[in-house]
């Protein structure tokens, strides 16, 4: 299926060794539960880099830019205790808050590359027209794709202060925009990728190059209003309790 709202949150990060396990805990038990709790939170993902980095990738999939304010920015000025643990242990951090320009898709893929736009040209009627032919045309060649997805960044609203932006480390860049294509495969992925950039340049006749460009396998998918039970820490068994 295509995104399932109009805007979205993209994060990057890496982890120290010693805090990974605790880092998986959080994320998966806490605080992906906790971000699609959020009124306009759609989806939340989580995939592990197989190429490229950094390790991790989340995607937050949301009903549209007002829901970007409001509950959410309350929730990033109010950690939660283990939010505040495992926050200071990210490093290579990046997190931009985007609006969608085109969405195509099938299904959820099982791996997702995501490719960083250092330029972005801005989104007038021709602009938005070759974006269109080439996505569609794209999505049709491949069908092994079942997502096609364009990303662009507000820098200004990525960049406000918050609570949580204090207890990380991120990087100062910020993308322009990002592109990120699905697939059951992470073969065809890097070549959908780049086939994308050079079809864009050639119909725009401007720039649209692929800055960092990685891969990952998709390990968490949580809709809004699906909980995860409370995890204490113990390994718990089919049959338990039978």
């Amino acid at each position: 299926m295509a995104l399932a709202g109009k805007a979205a949150v993209v994060i990057w990060n890496d982890v120290t060794p010693e805090a990974r396990s605790d880092f998986l805990a959080w994320h998966g038990r806490e605080h992906v539960p906790e971000r699609v709790s959020i009124a306009g939170f759609r989806r939340g993902r989580r995939g592990r880099a197989v190429s490229g980095g950094p390790e991790f990738f989340t995607l937050y999939e949301v009903e549209n830019e007002a829901f970007l304010g409001g509950a959410y920015l309350r929730r990033l000025n109010d950690p939660t205790p283990w939010t505040r643990r495992v926050m200071p242990a990210f490093r290579q951090a990046s997190r931009a808050l985007c609006r969608v320009e085109f969405s195509l898709g099938a299904g959820v893929g099982g791996f997702v590359a995501t490719a960083v736009l250092p330029e972005l040209a801005d989104a007038d009627g021709a602009f938005r027209s070759a974006l269109q032919r080439t996505a569609e045309a794209l999505f049709a060649a491949q069908s092994a794709l079942t997502g096609l997805h364009l990303l662009r960044c507000d820098a200004n609203a990525s960049r406000e202060k918050t609570a949580e932006h204090g207890l990380r480390r991120e990087t100062p860049e910020l993308p322009a925009g990002v592109l990120l294509a699905e697939a059951g495969d992470a073969a065809p992925l890097a070549d959908v990728v780049a086939g994308f950039s050079e079809k864009m340049a050639s119909e725009t006749g401007r720039r649209f190059e692929a800055g960092r460009i990685a891969i990952y396998r998709l390990e968490l998918c949580l809709a809004a209003g699906e909980v995860l039970p409370p995890w204490d820490g113990s390994p718990t068994f089919a049959g338990e309790g039978d």
